[in-house]
């Protein structure tokens, strides 16, 4: 698990196969995007053939010696039904978190927020919470501000950073100076100035 000022990500290097987490065989990742958020949540490695392998060979263990295949239909369908009530009472437990991120993010202001978790060891709930949260500074399991990241506000709270280096950026004037693109620029002019990238700007420094 890595963090980034408010946001978390959790990254795995291996797979989960057989009971017990086995190393990737590969060694290519990809990220992990949910549509719903568009932000990257985590990195999973990409399964190799050898990685595939394993996986079906473990169901096929599983499903030819384990328990699965012994219960009754009777059975199967109470073990289904008792998956199916966990899955909706996470639904119902959802709520009351949607309906908190929903009246946080009607205000009009946006300086800070915090929000507790039942487990204060288990912070991925919270994190999740403050991705939601339209705020500049968000506490998990605490009301402590970090002031040596980027401190403002959202909406109405203020504009602009305080306590990071591109805060002084706020306090600067750009000036753009424009010349004959085909004329050329001279190191000597351009050194320790951002060239434009647009159309009809100049490229590289002669």
């Amino acid at each position: 698990m890595s963090t980034s000022g408010t946001t978390t990500t959790i990254d795995h290097n291996a797979f989960f196969i057989d009971g017990s987490w086995r190393p990737a065989d590969g060694t290519d990742h990809f990220d992990v995007i949910p549509p719903r958020s568009e932000r990257r949540v985590g990195r999973v490695p990409a399964a190799s053939e050898a990685d595939i392998d394993a996986a079906l060979a473990a169901a096929r263990r599983a499903f030819d010696k384990g328990e699965w295949p012994r219960p009754t239909p009777a059975q199967r369908a109470h073990h289904l039904t008792r998956l199916a009530d966990g899955i909706e009472r996470r639904a119902e437990l959802a709520e009351p978190i949607n309906d908190a991120v929903r009246i946080a993010n009607d205000s009009e202001l946006g300086l800070d927020r915090s929000v507790f978790t039942a487990d204060a060891a288990n912070t991925a709930h919270g994190f999740e919470v403050a991705r939601r949260v339209r705020t500049g500074t968000f506490s998990v399991n605490t009301f402590a501000a970090d002031l040596g990241w980027p401190f403002g506000g959202f909406k109405k709270s203020g504009l602009g950073r305080e306590h990071d280096p591109g805060a002084v950026e706020e306090f600067l004037l750009t000036k753009t100076v424009s010349t004959d693109p085909g004329a050329g620029l001279s190191a000597e002019v351009t050194q320790g100035v951002s060239l434009g990238t647009g159309p009809g700007t100049y490229g590289p420094v002669k």
